[in-house]
């Protein structure tokens, strides 16, 4: 979470903004969050027991050749 520079408090408050807009189907502003995390290198995966989250790939660092 260092590098994305978020705490352990923000990122619950990130999770439980997007558990909410869930419970709302609010599938846009759920997405967007996800997207936001994505951006910071962390990756959501949903499931059965909840929303688990991981150090993922930060999309901006990736360059794609042709």
């Amino acid at each position: 979470m260092r590098r994305a520079g978020l705490t352990k408090a923000d990122l619950a408050a990130q999770l439980q903004e997007r558990a909410a807009a869930r419970e709302a189907k609010n599938y846009a502003h759920s997405d967007q969050i996800r997207a936001e995390l994505a951006a910071l290198g962390i990756a959501l995966m949903d499931g059965g027991d909840g929303t688990q989250w991981r150090p993922g790939t930060n999309m901006e660092d990736i360059s794609i050749a042709d």
